[in-house]
């Protein structure tokens, strides 16, 4: 599960913030994303526990914040002054500190640049062959140096592991098998397709049940034309899986297609999805095509 503390505060006051998370079970949250959010708040030390409290072994807090001199800017200075906001400084060291007497165990750092680099063809081919020298190195970190010093990407990770699931894309593979397929009508006598097929998990990625949640893996099903073209990208949703499938493992399903009304001049294709993270078929598995 994944928590916007961006999205929070938009629907809270800020002495409500607290009271939210203290609703959440220990232990709950997988991810937080906390955008240019933090440095407005009146008790940074207090957020980092309960963000500590709610993360799951393994769990990370990542954060984009303004850099450590925030509060001093004109802007920050006018809406103190105007609307009464809090405007913190950004300040690593204490936070670090926070965060690891609440229990984090790790702080990394994501650099950005502040602009593009352009080069030449024959720079950027020595730039291959050899690697950045010296010049260009001083640009890259010119530019790293000018852009974290007034963003801060970091975050703050519990230690431990995720388990390696169907919520990461990498090794999201499978392998079906078209096992019947048989014309049938519906009570309403509507003519459906009746699909039967076997479902592998062919690499070492568990896939989590069938849902709505990110990282459920669902049958999807394309509606495309005879020449192969997309006449509807989501024409069906199947959910197959009641349990999580182990890697290895198969699993067997039937799925009733609704038949258009031009059936006779297109096909199906069926593929599996994992909700908010990708279609099986972008890591390299074939779909499967069936039609009346």
């Amino acid at each position: 599960m994944e928590i916007d503390v961006g999205t929070l505060m938009k629907s809270l006051t800020r002495s409500d913030l607290m009271a939210a998370a203290e609703d959440l079970p220990d232990a709950s949250i997988d991810r937080v994303f906390c955008f240019d959010v933090f440095h407005h708040v009146v008790n940074p030390g207090q957020v980092i526990r309960e963000l500590a409290r709610i993360l799951v072994d393994g769990g990370i807090a990542a954060f984009s914040e303004p850099g450590p001199c925030h509060s001093h800017t004109a802007e920050s200075q006018r809406e103190m002054r105007q609307h009464r906001v809090v405007e913190n400084d950004v300040v690593i060291e204490d936070i670090w500190a926070d965060a690891q007497a609440a229990g984090f165990r790790d702080i990394e750092f994501s650099l950005q640049t502040e602009t593009s680099i352009r080069l030449g063809c024959e720079d950027f081919g020595a730039l291959c062959e050899r690697g950045p020298d010296a010049s260009l190195t001083t640009r890259l970190l010119e530019s790293v140096s000018s852009r974290n010093r007034s963003v801060t990407f970091f975050r703050l990770s519990e230690g431990g592991a995720l388990p390696v699931d169907s919520r990461l894309r990498d090794g999201l593979v499978t392998r079906l098998t078209l096992d019947a397929v048989e014309p049938v009508v519906d009570s309403q006598g509507q003519p459906l397709l009746r699909v039967s097929l076997t479902v592998e998990n062919v690499r070492d990625r568990l896939w989590r049940r069938s849902g709505s949640s990110r990282g459920s893996v669902n049958l999807g099903v394309h509606r495309l034309d005879a020449h192969g073209a997309t006449l509807a990208h989501d024409h069906h949703r199947h959910l197959f899986l009641e349990a999580d499938l182990p890697p290895g493992g198969t699993a067997t399903t039937r799925v009733d297609l609704p038949v258009a009304p031009d059936a006779g001049s297109s096909v199906c294709e069926l593929e599996l999805v994992s909700e908010g993270v990708c279609w099986f078929a972008q890591n390299g598995s074939e779909p499967l095509r069936v039609g009346p």
